[in-house]
């Protein structure tokens, strides 16, 4: 399932700067992009398999009935959700490809086995792709933060190769 983070990072403000290449620019973002899909996969997404779903996520999660929750709770020992053996979790949560432009970037997840209806997977990737406004928050400053740290990279660059 390819999830994709489309965002539109301008170069304004702290971002303004003359000393750094429209191609400069472009890699840095990129990088800046699939870097943040990467620190998703493995911080947030997990959290998305944990009992707690439902209360981060209240707009995506489907709420399962009572008998649903008492039957897996009995039958496998947990109410863990999207996970009834774990390997479609295990799967989504192993190795993925992440590609990228200056544009947007895309996380290409691994499926375990085939879903029932297109339905069901359409849910699945609903419950997947969601993102709270805290994780929206920090995702945004981390992604700044990245940014920043290339450009006073390529600055110091330019200012060595000037002095050289």
């Amino acid at each position: 399932m390819p999830l994709k983070i489309q965002t539109v990072i301008e170069r304004k403000g702290i971002f303004a700067t003359r000393s750094v290449t429209r191609r400069e620019w472009g890699r840095i973002v990129r990088d800046a992009m699939k870097s943040l899909l990467l620190y998703w996969h493995r911080t947030y997404l997990p959290h998305h398999f944990s009992d707690t779903a439902r209360l981060r996520y209240p707009d995506a999660v489907k709420r399962r009935s009572r008998a649903y929750l008492k039957s897996k709770q009995k039958k496998k020992g947990h109410r863990r959700n999207l996970v009834w053996l774990g390997e479609m979790a295990q799967s989504v949560l192993g190795p993925s490809r992440i590609t990228g432009t200056q544009k947007k970037a895309t996380i290409f997840l691994r499926w375990g086995k085939a879903f029932r209806t297109a339905d069901f997977r359409a849910q699945v990737e609903r419950e997947l792709s969601a993102i709270n406004a805290r994780e929206d928050r920090a995702l945004a400053a981390r992604i700044r933060r990245e940014i920043s740290i290339a450009i006073d990279a390529v600055k110091a660059e330019h200012r060595i190769r000037i002095a050289a």
